[in-house]
């Protein structure tokens, strides 16, 4: 369940910050920074939780997250979280956050 929360909290914020660029856009920079930071956080707390396992779960996965979605087509929602994945995400949280810092003085407008 925490990778669909990582998900969403990534899409509120953007939401969230296309909603607030009408009224002030220094508030724009906070929401996407604390986003960004906020699953950072998340990934960072995984990547601790799951470090000492040498084997992940029995069919490969540290986290497996499945949900029927549409049974009645065979359609369901799936998200799982390896070893790979989570350098993978740990290398896109710290980019985005060192993207959003960097730009934080240098773009003025759009």
């Amino acid at each position: 369940m925490i990778l669909a929360w990582m998900i969403s909290i990534l899409l509120i914020g953007g939401l969230l910050c296309w909603l607030a660029a009408q009224w002030n856009t220094a508030v724009v920079k906070w929401i996407a920074l604390f986003a960004l930071l906020l699953d950072f956080i998340f990934i960072i707390q995984l990547w601790f939780q799951y470090q000492g396992a040498s084997l992940p779960g029995a069919d490969g996965w540290f986290i497996d997250y499945r949900v029927n979605w549409i049974p009645s087509f065979g359609i369901s929602f799936h998200l799982a979280l390896d070893g790979l994945s989570m350098v993978m995400l740990m290398l896109t949280y710290f980019i985005g956050l060192l993207a959003v810092l960097c730009s934080w003085k240098e773009i003025k407008y759009r």
